[in-house]
């Protein structure tokens, strides 16, 4: 490929008169250099790294010491290993060594073998004095003895800087529960979920599992925490996260932001390259081990290895159980698929590839190979795992035709939620159709290896309130179980009620705005007058205007509250009193009255209608408005078309009706 040629350090060409010419680049040999020089730096600081890590509480350097006070004594003609060294150039020392360099040697792994002893039992004592719980359980402002010796020795130990991974040689392991606590505890926290009876049959098989399988179960148990940090963390990490089924997108994953309270740059771009910047120098931070490890109360080392992955891994999908990739990452190798055996021969329309060897010759369309150095294809054999990117795609493409799978009632789709709908003045027809359909639904969800989720499907009635009050219960039964009739429903994020008033929805909307509002003024002391009305237009504005169209007709009672809310934010904005007349608060900040705002919202959905820019549904549904109808006369009956000022009155000329 021609960008290939630019990353060529030495090229060669041979001339005409049998000559090689060698072409250098510089540049390039200076980057090879300094990519391995780099490199190696990185090796030899993660050596370094390693060896202050494991024999922290001490250096390095202190083995230099130890040497050099053995050597001392030796030469003094004293004996600090009381006869060890002797007993280590006698028997296993070769005889060919002179006495002076076989007592070297000698003191030398002496010396080694007393660094390392020292190493361990500070380590060990490191680790005792972390088995010390009782500052815990101790009130502020009063520590006992006990705690004040432990933490001026705690302090002592800790007092060389530790590295980010130094403690965790001396991290106490988790403790093992005894079999008839850990029974206990379970029958403890299901006691509240249980009837009587099926809590005393739990009870027996608790009993029953504690006198057969379950001490050869903790005595394996215990063997893995002889051998293991966390006996644990693997387990869970395998059986609950990589195996769980549930949406990553919402569930595992994380975001951080730059700052609130600061805006140095108004340039998405700028800020995301800082947050990059940032990131990266984090990471090197990790990488030389120089971030502080989390000290709990000042002294108490915490875990540091939820570090280790912060970068350079990621969750690799599979079909049962998903698994962690951590440094390379496999990618797609097709391009590799024509190195040889392959020429590319000219056609008049598309050229062709001539493949020999393995796969015969033959001649394979261009057009049709190119795919497969991009993307080495793959069918799915069990469906779309939860989570993944292209889930509710597919899903959202094969559920279209729900619709279908119904006889009589009518199915609206949005997303992934579904509603099927039927009128009719009899309860029993209505019932009766439902029925049937949910059946057909059934069948549908079968076919596409679909189940229905009975808990969280409702039914539920609309109508007047006279009608409501005579209506009988709405009855329906799915695959054995009910299907609960409810009075309030949220579709949307709109609470829907059985005469459709939208108090309930409206009393929320209410008390949400409220509380942002509690938050606003709590945090406007810290905010300047623009990050005010930022915090207001993402906090608390959408709750004014989310489905407006809809519920803003009815209920004048909370229609007052959302006015008097709209009046209570600006004066919060602009740190106003209470007394403030609120059409001087929207004036100052320039904004419409909420009224007048849900009127504008309602024309410019009448505009999308009438220009044939909204949903089908609804544009077939006011197409009669505009359109011409037959009548029983020769003479044709027209519908005059829309007469925006007199349905919208003054503010209609803010929209281009044309």
């Amino acid at each position: 490929m021609a960008e290939a040629h630019q990353a060529v350090a030495l090229k060669f060409t041979i001339t005409h008169e049998g000559k090689i010419d060698l072409d250098v680049n510089h540049e390039m040999l200076k980057e090879i250099y300094q990519t391995g020089r780099r490199t190696w730096i990185k090796k030899l600081k993660r050596l370094q790294n390693r060896m202050h890590r494991n024999t922290y509480p001490v250096s390095p350097a202190t083995w230099l010491a130890v040497l050099t006070a053995v050597l001392a004594c030796v030469y003094a003609q004293m004996d600090p290993s009381m006869g060890l060294i002797e007993i280590i150039r006698s028997n296993l020392l070769p005889s060919s060594f002179n006495k002076l360099t076989g007592t070297f040697i000698s003191s030398f792994l002496f010396a080694s073998l007393l660094w390392l002893g020292i190493i361990i039992f500070l380590r060990y004592s490191l680790k005792a004095l972390l088995y010390y719980k009782g500052y815990m359980y101790e009130p502020r402002g009063r520590t006992s003895w006990s705690t004040t010796i432990w933490m001026a020795v705690m302090k002592t130990f800790c007092a060389k800087k530790p590295g980010l991974y130094s403690y965790q040689g001396s991290l106490p392991n988790m403790p093992v529960p005894a079999l008839k606590d850990t029974t206990a505890r379970y029958l403890k926290s299901v006691r509240g979920l249980l009837e009587d009876d099926e809590y005393d049959r739990i009870s027996k098989l608790a009993k029953e599992f504690e006198d057969t399988v379950g001490p050869r179960f903790q005595r394996y148990l215990y063997l893995k925490w002889l051998w293991s940090t966390n006996y644990v963390s693997d387990w869970w990490e395998e059986y609950v996260y990589l195996r769980g089924r549930s949406p990553i997108m919402v569930n595992s994953n994380y975001y951080g932001m730059d700052t609130i309270t600061c805006q140095l740059s108004y340039i998405q771009a700028a800020r995301a390259a800082n947050c990059v910047v940032a990131l990266l120098q984090f990471r090197k931070l990790l990488d030389r081990e120089d971030v502080k490890p989390i000290m709990g109360a000042g002294t108490v080392p915490l875990c540091s290895w939820q570090y280790e992955r912060v970068f350079n891994t990621t969750r690799l999908p599979g079909i049962e159980t998903d698994r962690m990739g951590t440094g390379t990452v496999p990618l797609c190798s097709w391009q590799y698929e024509r190195v040889f055996n392959t020429t590319r021969l000219p056609g008049i329309e598309t050229d062709r590839y001539h493949l020999k060897g393995r796969m015969g010759a033959g001649t394979v369309p261009l057009c049709s190979w190119q795919y497969e150095r991009v993307f080495d294809m793959m069918g799915i054999a069990f469906g779309v795992p939860q989570g993944s990117i292209i889930g509710p795609l597919l899903f959202s493409i094969y559920i279209n035709d729900l619709p279908s799978a119904t006889s009589e009632s009518q199915a609206i789709l949005y997303a992934d939620d579904t509603a099927v709908i039927y009128s009719s003045e009899k309860i029993s027809e209505i019932q009766q159709v439902l029925s049937t359909d949910l059946i057909l639904i059934g069948k549908w969800l079968v076919k596409n290896k679909l189940t229905l989720n009975v808990k969280k499907t409702k039914s539920m009635l609309f109508g007047t309130p006279t009608m409501m009050k005579r209506a009988d219960p709405l009855i329906l039964h799915y695959d054995s179980h009910d299907i609960e009739q409810v009075h309030v429903f949220r579709y949307l994020g709109v609470l829907l009620d059985s005469t459709l008033t939208f108090k309930d929805h409206l009393s929320m909307i209410c008390k949400k705005i409220s509380c942002r509002l509690g938050i606003l003024g709590r945090v406007k002391k810290y905010l300047p007058h623009k990050y005010r009305i930022m915090v207001y237009n993402s906090l608390i504005s959408p709750h004014f205007d989310y489905a407006s169209c809809t519920w803003s007709n009815t209920c004048a009672k909370y229609k007052k509250c959302l006015v008097s809310l709209q009046g209570r934010a600006g004066r919060i904005i602009l740190d106003l009193p209470r007394t403030a007349p609120t059409a001087d608060v929207l004036s100052a900040l320039s904004w419409i009255p909420i009224e007048q705002r849900w009127n504008y919202h309602r024309q410019v959905f009448m505009h999308k209608i009438h220009i044939a820019a909204a949903p089908d549904y609804l544009c077939d549904k006011y197409a009669h408005v505009s359109s011409s109808e037959s009548a029983t006369r020769a003479l044709p009956l027209v519908v005059s078309a829309f007469h925006i000022p007199t349905l919208f009155g003054e503010t209609s000329s803010n929209l281009p009706w044309g």
